[in-house]
């Protein structure tokens, strides 16, 4: 008893712990012991606001410190607020799941081949190869090659090949005798014909 009230000296913060000692307004009564309400990583701002200003977006990083529109609070610093799909990338908002230079991850960019463009895709890289001049590009590995013409994809990808004409292998000419140079007289001519 305290006076003609009933009261708990180890919850009643008006009677912690004796009869008449009051908790602070930021107080709370526990085991007869006043403790702050508002702990760490909190902090107790004006007006009785418990807050953690790391997050808080309008006491970021102190009390009374407010982020503008656009802005939220991040580890006590005022940034840039991206909504999803979105994610910051140096103070730039942008889509990692379809952005080429940025996919999958900040600064992530996606290598452009030859004859082709590269594609973001689900934040993931992948390349698209182009139809040029009537000459198909096809896609073997992160390249885009003519399987009918060239050396090392000769109508199929990892097919390598010295002379590839329209997708086959062929073997070079070894039978062609050599041109020495010569000049022969036409008989025929009178002597004055020069072959």
């Amino acid at each position: 008893m305290c006076g003609n009230t009933c009261a708990e000296l180890a919850k009643d913060p008006r009677n912690c712990g004796a009869c008449g000692k009051a908790c602070g307004a930021a107080q709370t009564c526990e085991n007869g012991m006043c403790v702050d309400t508002c702990r760490a990583p909190r902090t107790l701002c004006p007006g009785n606001v418990c807050t953690d200003l790391q997050s808080d977006r309008s006491h970021c990083g102190a009390c009374n410190v407010a982020c503008e529109q656009g802005m939220t609070c991040e580890k006590g610093q005022c940034v840039i607020e991206c909504k999803p799909p979105a994610s910051r990338c140096n103070a730039v908002c942008l889509d990692l799941t379809s952005d080429i230079n940025h996919c999958g991850s900040c600064l992530e960019s996606c290598p452009r081949p030859l004859n082709g463009e590269a594609v973001c895709s689900g934040g993931k890289c992948s390349i698209v190869c182009w139809v040029i001049e009537g000459v198909t590009y096809s896609q073997c590995g992160n390249t885009c090659v003519d399987l009918l013409s060239d050396s090392k994809h000769c109508g199929a990808c990892d097919t390598p090949c010295d002379n590839c004409l329209n997708g086959r292998c062929r073997k070079l000419p070894t039978d062609v005798p050599a041109f020495d140079g010569g000049l022969t007289i036409d008989p025929g001519s009178g002597g004055g014909g020069i072959n």
